[in-house]
C-alpha cells in the first residue's frame, strides 16, 4: 500500500464526510422534532466519531486503505442505526426523513447550475454517496450513452448495516431515492429510479 495520500484518498474522504453530515441532518431533526435529543451522542458513543481536520494530518498513512474502510464502516453505522432507532420507535417517520434526505439532495444539487449534464450529474452523485471503497464494487455503469446514464448500487455493500438492526434495505434505498429526487429536483436532465437499486438520468 502506498504511503502517499492521492487524489482518489481526498475524494473517498469527501464522501465520507459527506455521509456523516446527512447523519447530522437527520439527529438535527429528530431534536427539533423532539424524537430524541440524544441521538447524535447515542451514535458517537456507539461507533466513534470524525476527527476533525484535513485528512493528511489524520489519516493513518502506514494504512491509508484501511483507515479509509473503517471510517466508511463507522458513518454507514451511524446512518443506519440513526434511522433504525427512529422508526423502531414509530414507522411512520420514514416520510419526515424521507424529506430530510429530499432537502439535503436538494441543497447540493443548488450549487450547480441546473444546466449541467448527465454526466456531470452522475459524477457529482458518485462523488457525494457513499456506496463501500472503490474496490467493493459499490455501482455499476448499466447503460452510458451521450444523453443517458444508468447505474445500479450493489445491495451487497450496504446490506449489513441494515439486516444487522433488522431493518429493510428498501428503506435505504427509499433514502436514496428522495436525496436524489431532491438532488435533480430543478435540474434539466431527468432522474427516474427504474428499480430499487437501479437509476437513470437522461437529457429532457
Amino acid at each position: 500500500m502506498s504511503q502517499f495520500l492521492g487524489p482518489i484518498h481526498e475524494w473517498m474522504y469527501g464522501k465520507i464526510k459527506y455521509q456523516d453530515q446527512m447523519t447530522n441532518y437527520i439527529c438535527e431533526k429528530a431534536k427539533e422534532y423532539g424524537w430524541n435529543e440524544q441521538l447524535k451522542k447515542t451514535l458517537t458513543k456507539a461507533y466513534g466519531e470524525l476527527t476533525p481536520g484535513n485528512l493528511e494530518d489524520i489519516i493513518d498513512v502506514t494504512n491509508i486503505h484501511g483507515w479509509l474502510s473503517s471510517h466508511v464502516d463507522m458513518v454507514e453505522s451511524h446512518f443506519a442505526q440513526a434511522v433504525h432507532s427512529l422508526l423502531e420507535e414509530d414507522k411512520t417517520r420514514l416520510e419526515a426523513l424521507k424529506q430530510v434526505c429530499f432537502e439535503a439532495g436538494k441543497e447540493v444539487g443548488s450549487q450547480f447550475d441546473k444546466t449541467i449534464s448527465c454526466k456531470e450529474c452522475y459524477d457529482i452523485v458518485r462523488g457525494h454517496l457513499v456506496d463501500g471503497m472503490p474496490c467493493d464494487g459499490g455501482l455499476r455503469i448499466e447503460s452510458d450513452e451521450e444523453d443517458q446514464i444508468i447505474w445500479s448500487v450493489s445491495e451487497q455493500v450496504h446490506e449489513p448495516y441494515w439486516t444487522e438492526r433488522q431493518e429493510s434495505l428498501d428503506t435505504f434505498f427509499e433514502l436514496r431515492d428522495a436525496w436524489l429526487r431532491g438532488f435533480f429536483d430543478e435540474k434539466v436532465v431527468q432522474y427516474t429510479q427504474l428499480a430499487t437499486n437501479t437509476f437513470c438520468v437522461k437529457e429532457g
